[in-house]
């Protein structure tokens, strides 16, 4: 079914081995549909570009023409047509690395930091008037 230059390799148990499959692929090809899809950010971790199904998590993931491309329809005259649009574009591997950075544990956590710190201020200010201050009676 594949071609001699594509080897399916099944389940990878070993993080370093994936890892260094990203960094070795030209381009990370995700047909699949899913709510968020780790694997597309994983790629561009490694610095490349994602070809992605317009679908699900990855169109929050994937930046068209800067961090990959899209294509619209799930067939294989979709995907290359993805892939020569691909091959055209000049993209950078720091940009594409810095965006997959945004999606790490800890930007998650400065941001979830900032949104609770903004909600507590305002359910304070709205509440503020009809709670008792600290050490009063109500």
């Amino acid at each position: 079914m594949a071609g001699p230059t594509i080897e399916l390799l099944g389940r990878l148990p070993d993080g370093g081995q994936l890892a260094e499959l990203y960094s070795n692929c030209r381009a990370f090809l995700f047909p699949g549909e899913e709510d968020f899809g780790i694997a597309p950010v994983e790629a561009m971790a490694s610095g490349r570009p994602v070809i992605a199904y317009r679908a699900g998590g990855a169109i929050e993931t994937v930046i068209e023409g800067r961090t990959g491309l899209f294509f619209d329809e799930p067939t294989p005259e979709a995907v290359c047509d993805a892939i020569t649009r691909l091959e055209k574009l000049s993209l950078d591997p720091a940009q594409i690395c810095a965006h997959a950075e945004t999606f790490s544990k800890d930007a998650f956590q400065r941001r979830l930091s900032v949104l609770v710190e903004r909600r507590l201020v305002e359910h304070r200010a709205r509440y503020e008037c009809i709670s008792p201050k600290h050490g009063e009676q109500a």
